[in-house]
């Protein structure tokens, strides 16, 4: 940043009094055409440096929306007692707004399944076919713990580890989610 920018100041300043001091018409083409190079180089870094801020500035508020939509994630996802059911129960209209949400940006879906277990539906994995469904069907056992009813397609790789670390370590659904996402997604492009 600044001190490049003093650098590149006192060059074309010292370009400039080379220009002023120069004795033969070749030394003064010569320095015309580097001092106007030094100062279209000074025009596009001051454009960079201004794209890169605004870029800067996007970044964050893309992370601050990607955080909310994981927080409402772990919030819908968290514990398949709140999920809604439709048809059986009022529909509490803020958490389908969310799944709403959750189904634009990422094409998954929270389902609670009649017998009580919860489907993690994904789309928008197989850039041939954007409505090609994959999904995870999970439950809680006795001690609390998520397990793994059906997965489709089969032979995806790393389910079992994932849900290990769900239980295990991580505790945090929102990553779970995404690591299935990847997983999914890979299985796809190399099949």
């Amino acid at each position: 940043g600044g001190a490049f920018e003093m650098e590149r100041d006192v060059l074309i300043q010292a370009t400039a009094q080379a220009l002023s001091n120069a004795h033969t018409t070749k030394e003064m083409v010569s320095l015309r055409s580097l001092l106007d190079t030094l100062k279209s180089h000074k025009e596009e870094v001051s454009r960079l440096t201004s794209k890169i801020s605004m870029c800067q500035a996007e970044k964050l508020i893309m992370e601050n929306e990607l955080r909310e939509l994981a927080n409402a994630g772990e919030e819908l996802a968290g514990v398949t007692g709140q999920c809604v059911v439709q048809g059986s129960q009022p529909v509490n209209y803020e958490q389908t707004r969310k799944k709403e949400l959750f189904f634009i940006c990422f094409g998954l879906q929270f389902i609670l399944n009649e017998d009580k277990t919860m489907k993690l539906a994904f789309t928008s994995l197989d850039p041939q076919n954007p409505a090609r469904e994959c999904y995870l069907v999970l439950d809680l056992d006795s001690n609390n713990q998520w397990i793994i009813l059906d997965v489709q397609p089969k032979g995806v790789e790393g389910m079992k580890e994932l849900i290990c670390d769900l239980n295990n370590k991580t505790k945090h659904f929102g990553e779970f989610c995404k690591s299935v996402r990847a997983q999914f997604k890979r299985h796809i492009q190399f099949s």
